[in-house]
């Protein structure tokens, strides 16, 4: 009996690919849009926003899963608020799956994405490359699979802000002696 089938991405989710505003538009003022360009920010699960733009291009929503297309390609976050995403993100959203499921699909399956990278010397793929990137996918229990990683992940990030947190007291008392 099989536990699994092979799918293309563009049967269970959209892609919108990233485009970048003009840079005179990039600022640190947080009245601004949040804007990712890539994936150097990208933690364990979102990725932390330091630049903003007062120029919207392309829109990635909350919940969204951001996909490195550049060098490094197939980095993966979900974006924390909606943002404006840059050429070496795309965003992708489920269909009729939630994101958090597809999110681990694609972790499962990302190396299917690298191995079809172009370039020589700055890698990338397209966004038919990343719609059309085979996924073996469960065929039974994928919500009770994706609930059951969704929590470890969601403990995982919690227990690394709880030591960055000692880390930043420890530090501090170190300074004080």
């Amino acid at each position: 009996m099989k536990k699994a089938k092979i799918i293309k991405l563009k049967d269970i989710a959209t892609f919108t690919p990233g485009q970048s505003p003009e840079s005179k538009y990039y600022s640190d003022n947080k009245m601004f849009t949040p804007f990712l360009q890539g994936s150097r920010t990208f933690g364990r699960l979102f990725p932390e926003i330091h630049t903003y733009t007062s120029k919207i291009t392309k829109i990635a929503k909350k919940g969204d899963i951001l996909m490195s297309v550049r060098a490094p390609i197939g980095d993966l976050n979900l974006a924390p608020i909606d943002l404006c995403i840059g050429r070496g993100l795309g965003a992708i959203k489920g269909i009729d799956i939630p994101n958090e499921y597809i999110f681990f699909i694609l972790k499962n399956n990302i190396n299917n994405l690298i191995k079809n990278a172009s370039g020589t010397t700055f890698s990338s793929v397209s966004a038919d490359e990343v719609l059309n990137m085979d996924l073996l996918v469960p065929i039974k229990n994928l919500k009770k699979i994706g609930d059951f990683l969704w929590k470890i992940e969601s403990k995982i990030e919690i227990n690394n802000k709880i030591n960055d947190n000692l880390d930043v007291n420890h530090i501090s008392r170190l300074v004080r002696l």
